[in-house]
């Protein structure tokens, strides 16, 4: 029987599991789930990594179209605060991103 190497996580992969434990359980959220088709999301992204410096992931197009959407959705631009539900014009949407040199959190904005 051979034995299952686990290897002890990293510094960051510990600061990330910290930070989503705690938000998970100390921020109201709610989750959603769907099946996308992402076809013409493929195509687009080879199109831009065929001339972009920075290569672009799934990833992020998923979190820029999610930012261009929520307007469309007045109740998905509200934040809870501790007398009322606060209403904002815009939204932004953040993702937490893990690299060797640490911990990134690019923002995606719409109206």
């Amino acid at each position: 029987m051979t034995e299952t190497v686990i290897p002890p996580h990293s510094r960051t992969r510990r600061a990330i599991a910290s930070v989503l434990v705690t938000r998970e359980q100390t921020v109201p959220h709610v989750s959603l789930s769907a099946t996308l088709r992402v076809d013409a999301h493929l195509a687009l992204r080879s199109q831009i990594n065929a001339v972009a410096p920075i290569k672009v992931s799934i990833d992020d197009l998923l979190v820029k179209a999610a930012a261009h959407a929520c307007p469309s959705v007045p109740g998905m631009k509200v934040r809870w605060a501790a007398d009322a539900v606060r209403r904002f014009e815009s939204v932004g949407i953040s993702a937490v991103i893990g690299s060797d040199r640490g911990l990134a959190t690019p923002l995606g904005r719409g109206r």
